[in-house]
């Protein structure tokens, strides 16, 4: 029997999933096992091969379980019987019942054969029929070949014989009432096929963002068969996938046609019947792994290669360089196909296990003795890229110095300045610019520098050769590095964030919660506001998000408000701007704009896109078409197109002038009231003076961003819609209910955590608004409901008011003069005629008498701000008749 300490280090807690059909999401989350899990709760921790259940109703909660204890846990048995099940599922122990292997065809398998090709014949024509498929498929650049999809009802006219060989294979699941439904509904199917070209098992990969399932699924039992196919006996050169969806997305490129291309199931999914199949390639020259870019994908390599090195000595081996943490797929998803075609060219052989380990080994020896870092990477030591304005690289007996560096915006070509010596002697040297992709160019700079430096050319070919792999592999490193730093990636929460962020999401006062959290990390006096501004925030989940502008004075607080809720969104879901020009929009990476917040301090910076941004914030994508030259110097056409969805937070002390921006948003103005002006400068000198616990601020913002984090994207059902009305006298009526609509349905996102998960009708997972949403709703959204049906600016508005507790409080309800008022309230001459003017126009004030340009007025409408309240009341009338209902109910 193996040691315990073995199992844990060689079985891996993905391959035990694996093995009892469970899956995790791309969030390494996945339904516990242990209870009755509707909605994820159990997390895959790859790191540390444990899973962890954070539900307070699993009896596993609180414990960290290995690879050992969940084949314990699963199988009910002892730890000894569960060390024996580990041992078989690494092949060091053989089971006391042999299964029969995955490649062996038994007559018993024709009618699984026979019925998976008649379901795939159904799922491929379906698949043709399918919009929301045929789109799936069209985004993750995924091939048609091989592929399907499941209808709902596609088992309907089966026969009883058919129907009950669905269910022993997993194709069917009998419901608790008895009806049937399908296993992989919804599901883009792979087919995966035998020696002879048949149907032999399913992979279905669920397109709906559903937490309630499981985004990958299998039929039941070993896998069987190889996707896309067994490869043809003349293959010279074999392109190993790490996953069916890699492979999917490579065959879809013209590129590889030269290339047969095969799918493992995972880092630990290369089977007997792959070994099979590639031991009969008599032509096979080299495999290609295209791994993911991760820990995993680089052990599960390393694993491979020497398990190849071992059964085919005399084959090459080699591998694409992904970027960190990305895959085939999502490579595609953020370059162009040309990527693909980059890595095939430049990728790396692999040595001799222990050559590699023995050179690894000597160049960290090397570098500690030199006190330095190795340069670049061990890959290339002769490359030394500490001066990116002049790389100096070494081969051959030769020194070239790369002055100025090597472009990334165009990938088409490889221009550099290049200076070449022998490194023995520094004169004579030759100096050229040449373009590496061009071989005219690249000859006649062999031919001139041979000449010069007196060697024979092809020695200079070869060093070239050299360099351009050199550099390439610098240049993809560099454009990569230069992507992540503008596309900031999610960190990796541990096990106590997570149960703290959970512990918060799923408190009965979570809304006032969140509020009070907001003020304890600096936003004094602004809670309700805050709270607002945090859901606004929040509705970048949603397709169309809200966005919202703040009015208010220069030095009155804005971008405090602003910044003071900002500071508590996850930093990878933020963009922030001081200014902002239309190109800026335009010329941005994909997905740079997909469900983050776009955070402008003044408005006035981003004046030149201003209409731009307009666009973008109503249809949630903006298109341009431009002309470029093509590499011959042709005029091209293209489209660029940005998509979103964006949710935009501006400042702006000019409320006019944004008029357009405000009607398609939430208007906030910032309280500059004495009172409020008291608590924010006590705050101030209390931070002075040390008496601000921060790191109980910071603790907060984290807890806030992290909550964040562990919320996802649901389809919210608002029941309630149809009875909900908003004011009369609102301008932009449309767009005003939708966003009071939006402010609803986001506040039962955020309460995601505590509503039971529905399917509809299309199996799409929803959860329902609450009465408790549109009550918190109703007092949140109430200003602005105001200020969308006021006349007067916030600014007039402010003045009026208080003109009125002037008058009364001084009996000058019969006149008061203009020259008095200037006076009293400290404003600029031409400010006062323009606020009076205002209220003249709208028959709020009127003009009774002139002496020496001193104007009397008169209030003549002293009630007409109450009738905006009485009228905003309707939505407190309305929840008050659907509580009612609901009591009664």
């Amino acid at each position: 029997m193996m040691k315990i300490s073995e199992i844990k280090e060689k079985l891996s807690i993905d391959q035990v999933l694996s093995h009892y059909n469970l899956s995790a999401n791309q969030n390494k989350m996945l339904c516990c096992p242990f209870h009755a899990d509707k909605t994820p709760s159990m997390k895959m921790y790859p790191e540390t091969n444990t899973v962890f259940c954070f539900s307070g109703s699993c009896e596993k909660n609180g414990k960290s379980i290995d690879v050992i204890d969940f084949i314990m846990y699963q199988e009910n048995s002892t730890k000894s019987e569960a060390i024996e099940k580990a041992g078989q599922l690494l092949g060091e122990v053989k089971p006391k019942k042999q299964t029969k292997p995955a490649v062996s065809e038994k007559p018993t398998n024709k009618g699984r054969i026979a019925l998976l090709s008649k379901v795939f014949e159904e799922a491929e024509g379906s698949l043709k029929r399918s919009i929301k498929a045929k789109a799936y498929c069209e985004a993750r650049n995924i091939s048609n070949i091989g592929v399907g999809f499941f209808s709902d009802r596609f088992y309907q006219n089966w026969t009883e014989t058919e129907k009950e060989a669905a269910l022993e294979i997993g194709l069917l699941k009998k419901q608790p009432n008895g009806q049937l439904s399908s296993s992989m509904r919804n599901c883009i199917l792979f087919a995966q096929r035998n020696k002879e070209n048949e149907i032999v098992s399913i992979y279905g990969r669920n397109i709906q963002n559903t937490e309630k399932g499981t985004k990958h699924l299998y039929l039941k039992g070993a896998h069987q068969g190889l996707y896309p196919q067994y490869p043809s006996k003349t293959t010279q050169q074999l392109i190993l996938t790490e996953s069916i969806i890699d492979a999917a997305t490579v065959l879809k490129l013209q590129e590889i046609k030269d290339y047969s291309v095969l799918a493992c199931y995972g880092t630990n999914g290369f089977t007997e019947e792959h070994k099979a199949a590639i031991s009969e390639l008599n032509n096979l020259e080299e495999i290609i792994f295209a791994f993911d870019g991760d820990e995993a994908g680089r052990k599960a390599v390393a694993k491979y290669q020497a398990e190849f090195e071992a059964q085919f000595p005399a084959l090459k081996l080699s591998k694409l360089e992904l970027p960190e943490d990305e895959d085939i797929n999502s490579l595609l998803e953020s370059h162009e196909p040309e990527i693909i075609s980059h890595l095939l060219a430049t990728r790396k052989e692999l040595q001799a296990s222990h050559q590699a380990a023995e050179e690894q080994e000597t160049t960290a020896v090397e570098s500690n003795k030199k006190g330095t870092s190795a340069p670049y990477c061990l890959d290339s030591p002769n490359l030394d890229v500490s001066n990116s304005d002049c790389l100096n690289y070494t081969h051959m007996g030769f020194i070239i110095q790369v002055w100025g560096g090597v472009e990334t915006n165009n990938m088409h070509r490889l221009k550099v300045n290049l200076h070449i010596y022998q490194a023995e002697r520094k004169y004579p040297s030759y100096r050229e610019d040449v373009n590496l992709y061009s071989h005219r160019q690249v000859k006649s700079f062999a031919h001139e520098a041979s000449e010069e430096l007196e060697v024979h050319s092809t020695e200079i070919k070869q060093l070239l050769n050299h360099l351009t792999k050199e550099l390439e592999s610098y240049r993809v490193k560099q454009k990569q590095d230069a992507y992540k730093a503008i596309m900031p990636t999610k960190p990796t929460l541990t096990p106590e964030e997570e149960s703290k962020a959970l512990e918060l999401l799923k408190h009965p006062k979570l809304a006032y919660k969140i509020k009070e959290i907001l003020e304890i990390t600096g936003l004094v006096g602004q809670g309700d506001k805050g709270l607002l501004f945090f859901l606004i925030y929040l509705t970048r989940f949603f397709k169309q998000p809200l966005h919202a502008i703040i009015f208010g004075s220069s030095g009155s607080g804005k971008t405090h408000l602003q910044t003071g809720v900002s500071n508590t969104l996850p930093d990878e879901e933020v963009r922030n701007a001081t200014s902002l020009s239309e190109n800026t929009l335009y010329y941005s990476p994909k997905g740079f704009w997909s469900h983050v917040v776009l955070l402008i301090e003044d408005l006035n910076g981003a004046g030149s896109a201003e209409y731009v941004l307009r666009e973008f914030m109503s249809k949630q994508s903006i298109t341009k078409y431009t002309t470029e030259k093509d590499e011959r110097g042709t005029n091209e056409q293209k489209i660029l197109k940005v998509e979103g969805p964006v949710c935009v937070s501006g400042c702006t002390t000019k409320e006019n002038i944004y008029e357009d921006n405000a009607n398609r948003s939430f208007l906030l103005h910032v309280d500059d009231s004495a009172k409020q002006q008291a608590e924010v400068l006590e705050y101030i000198k209390n931070r002075q003076a040390g008496l601000i616990d921060q790191d109980k601020e910071n603790k907060a913002t984290d807890l806030l961003k992290n909550a964040q984090r562990m919320l996802k994207p649901i389809k919210v059902v608002n029941k309630y819609a149809p009875q909900l009305m908003i004011p009369e006298r609102v301008f932009k009526k449309y767009r005003t209910l939708n966003h009071y609509l939006s402010l609803i349905n986001t506040i039962a996102l955020l309460y995601q955590y505590q509503r039971e998960i529905k399917e509809d009708n299309n199996g799409e997972p929803y959860i329902e608004v609450t009465l408790s949403d549109i009550e918190l709703a109703n007092s949140l959204s109430k200003e602005t409901l105001i200020r969308k049906s006021d006349e007067l600016t916030g600014e007039n508005r402010k003045f009026f008011e208080a003109l009125k507790e002037y008058v009364k409080k001084n009996n000058l309800e019969e006149g008061f003069h203009s020259k008095d008022i200037r006076t009293v309230f400290r404003l600029h001459p031409q400010k006062l005629s323009r606020y009076l003017l205002r209220l003249e126009q709208l028959d709020c004030i009127r003009q009774i008498s002139y002496q020496k340009r001193n104007f009397e007025y008169k209030i003549t409408d002293w009630n007409e701000y109450e009738k905006l309240q009485e009228g905003v009341n309707i939505l407190d009338g309305i929840y008050a008749r659907l509580n009612a209902v609901s009591s009664q109910n």
